[in-house]
């Protein structure tokens, strides 16, 4: 796979996960938005270069009415904290691993087992196969 597809397309999966109560009509109305977004990715990393390159992008398509704001480097805690901020309305989205979407939603775990799924093509074919079943969980 790709590495830099990676990097970029996985932020936006996990926002597609994670984001789903932003009404960026509504926002635009009330005024400008932020969202604030956790993760333990240090400042400075490549994940931060392409998070603030999502923020970039995103201010200009909505022109300055949506914004990120980041806590970088672990400062919201861990995942499982992240995961409880989210559900208590305090931090608003989360970028987080398989642990973290493992909080919300356990079968999602099982993409993670080790030695069950030992290539790409598999991992493709696991995942096109329970997506319906994790979409659903996921909503709920």
């Amino acid at each position: 796979m790709n590495r830099k597809i990676l990097l970029i397309g996985l932020p936006l999966l996990l926002a597609a996960f994670i984001l789903p109560d932003v009404d960026f009509k509504r926002a635009s109305a009330q005024g400008p938005t932020t969202i604030r977004l956790a993760t333990v990715a240090p400042e400075g990393s490549s994940w931060m270069r392409v998070f603030r390159a999502w923020d970039a992008s995103l201010k200009k398509e909505t022109n300055g009415q949506v914004q990120i704001r980041f806590y970088a480097g672990g400062s919201q805690g861990d995942e499982r904290d992240f995961v409880r901020k989210m559900r208590a309305g305090q931090m608003d989205a989360a970028a987080v691993t398989t642990t973290g979407l493992g909080i919300v939603v356990r079968s999602v775990l099982a993409l993670t087992a080790p030695g069950l799924i030992l290539d790409y093509e598999t991992m493709d074919r696991v995942r096109d196969k329970l997506a319906p079943e994790l979409d659903k969980e996921f909503e709920s």
